[in-house]
């Protein structure tokens, strides 16, 4: 589709890291932040005597995001998470 000289097409694989590098310059720009999502949430459990570390869940074969983690200082773990649905997949 075109638009005013701009085409518009669904996104591909290949678009991931422009798109990324956008959504960054989008929130430096509007809201002068850099995804310090992590870090806030750190400080808050940091702080709570109940909490005792930070657990995110990631798809193996999802390098970038295992790559993200571990320059945020989180490390991987043993262990391996098990599921059984109870109801809508068998």
């Amino acid at each position: 589709m075109t638009t005013k000289g701009a085409r518009v097409r669904a996104a591909r694989p290949e678009d991931l890291d422009v798109l990324v590098a956008f959504q960054h310059a989008m929130a430096r720009e509007t809201e002068d932040l850099e995804r310090r999502l992590h870090e806030f949430v750190r400080a808050l459990a940091a702080r709570d005597p109940e909490v005792c570390g930070l657990r995110l869940y990631v798809e193996r074969n999802n390098r970038s995001a295992r790559a993200t983690y571990r320059s945020l200082g989180l490390q991987e773990t043993a262990y391996r998470v098990y599921e059984q649905a109870t109801r809508g997949r068998e």
